[in-house]
């Protein structure tokens, strides 16, 4: 009955993906909800190595110098390092945890390498993206002629239906900065903003800036994992606002206590501010031959 339970709280695709590169897939049969973390953190750092890749496939061509360097040939080597432990741990049993620690060893490298855009070779990318993709074909939890993960609910449109909503929020988008032109720049970045954080993710687009100078990129991500990104990223937002509420009462505190300090500071530096002056004074009321007789020769 709890078993039951539990894997009515996952779906099929959840549980495919997750037991491939959990020691529950081979060796354990006790199915908890305490194995499935685990599970849900690999798939989400499979799913965002392919939404880099896409937008690195997607923004450098082959037309660039694709002669590789040091970064190159080591990363290459790490996959030929990868493709000889993945071989031994399939032949050891079918060893497939081990064989998903490797895989991530090779994309956290990768997602490394991709950051460099500007010395980015497509040449590497795409044989660590068609092994990648190769070994979670032959695992069954990726179709093939797909970068990434297919969502459950992707069937067959024609190309009209497809790009409607897009199109709808585009001419939405155009009309409103039309017709706020004449409030200045302000308004144009709040709609800019408004339709990355509001609009876009309804329909399952993530829109992130980069550095100054640079080209947002946009990923198509699941809608309702989307939402519930932005909903936590708006809880932090408000907590971090709760305890910055909390330190000027406290900065306020230890101003107070610097205040009581100061004044027997500041009378301290009076005084000797005084002592200082006072002798300067005495020494002009001596008269200059007394005053040569107190010099001495050093």
């Amino acid at each position: 009955c709890l078993c039951f339970f539990f894997f009515k709280q996952k779906t099929a695709y959840e549980m495919q993906r997750g037991l491939v590169g959990s020691e529950m897939c081979i060796r354990d049969s006790n199915y908890t909800e305490v194995a499935m973390p685990e599970a849900v953190e690999r798939e989400r750092q499979l799913n965002e190595f392919f939404l880099n890749a896409k937008v690195a496939l997607r923004n450098n061509t082959y037309n660039k110098p694709q002669k590789w360097g040091p970064e190159d040939w080591q990363l290459y080597e790490l996959l030929g390092s990868v493709q000889d432990r993945v071989h031994k741990s399939l032949c050891d049993n079918f060893d497939t945890p081990s064989v998903m620690l490797y895989l991530l060893e090779l994309i956290t490298a990768t997602n490394a390498y991709m950051k460099n855009e500007q010395n980015l070779k497509l040449t590497i990318l795409v044989k660590i993206l068609n092994y990648i993709q190769f070994i979670l074909q032959s695992f069954g939890i990726m179709g093939d002629g797909q970068i990434g993960f297919a969502s459950q609910k992707e069937t067959q449109v024609d190309e009209e239906a497809a790009i409607t909503p897009f199109m709808n929020v585009l001419s939405q988008f155009r009309d409103e900065i039309k017709a706020n032109a004449n409030g200045g720049p302000n308004e144009i970045f709040k709609l800019c903003d408004k339709l990355r954080s509001e609009v876009l993710p309804g329909l399952g687009i993530r829109l992130e800036d980069r550095g100054k100078g640079q080209p947002a990129v946009w990923k198509k991500v699941d809608p309702e994992a989307l939402k519930e990104e932005l909903k936590h990223k708006e809880e932090e937002k408000v907590k971090k606002g709760q305890d910055n509420k909390k330190k000027p009462k406290e900065e306020k505190d230890k101003k107070g206590e610097k205040k009581e300090k100061n004044p027997e500071k500041k009378k301290e530096k009076e005084e000797l501010k005084k002592k200082k002056e006072a002798e300067k004074q005495k020494k002009r009321m001596i008269p200059a031959n007394e005053y040569f007789k107190q010099m001495t020769d050093k």
